[in-house]
């Protein structure tokens, strides 16, 4: 057993009923809780420090938890649980991981725009429509996103538009102005800009097209 191995069996140890740990790799599960922490823990399992994604473990036979991280899940290969509550094996525990990470991504995408929204709705009464059409939605047009971009700029608010879900029309692209195309640019993929081309606009690729 290596040093590392070792570390995770003596945190372990007290709270299992297995006795080795190839027996606790089958006593301790994860069952499918991930967060993200916005200051950087330690993983309680290895003590590794500078961590923001954690995972919780539980034992099935104490039913005592610790949060770790995926590294602590992967090197110490205990069970990973489905929603059915079906152990899973690599690759499919490997994917579960990587799923419920996106997951929580999501999530936390997803506070980060209403929150961005809210505080220009405060300052802009006439973007409520497009705060309520996201939380409906989850996601803003291009027209709305347009708007909400153009007076983040007149109000002097940054937004992080790489948290923001968008779903395009090449056709609205099409008609903004070359300054607003460029203000939403993370979010216009190559796709939209090649629909873009087809219908006969081309994408503003420098500041300097202004």
């Amino acid at each position: 057993m290596n040093e590392y191995l070792e570390r995770i069996w003596r945190t372990l140890e007290p709270y299992s009923r297995a006795r080795t740990l190839n027996e606790a790799r089958a006593e301790w599960e994860y069952r499918g809780r991930t967060v993200y922490l916005e200051e950087p823990g330690v993983c309680e399992v290895c003590g590794k420090t500078d961590l923001r994604w954690h995972c919780q473990i539980t034992s099935s036979a104490t039913g005592h938890s610790f949060w770790t991280g995926n590294h602590c899940i992967e090197l110490f290969n205990c069970v990973v649980m489905s929603e059915e509550r079906k152990p899973l094996y690599m690759p499919e525990s490997g994917k579960k991981l990587e799923a419920d990470r996106r997951r929580v991504q999501r999530d936390r995408d997803r506070r980060h725009a209403l929150d961005d929204l809210r505080k220009l709705v405060a300052i802009d009464p006439e973007l409520e429509e497009a705060r309520a059409f996201y939380e409906r939605r989850d996601f803003l047009p291009t027209h709305l996103l347009a708007r909400v971009v153009e007076a983040a700029e007149v109000h002097g608010i940054q937004l992080d538009l790489r948290r923001v879900r968008v779903k395009h029309s090449a056709s609205v692209l099409c008609n903004l102005s070359d300054k607003t195309l460029l203000a939403i640019r993370p979010t216009v993929s190559k796709h939209w800009r090649h629909q873009m081309r087809v219908l006969g606009r081309a994408f503003p690729e420098t500041d300097e097209a202004l």
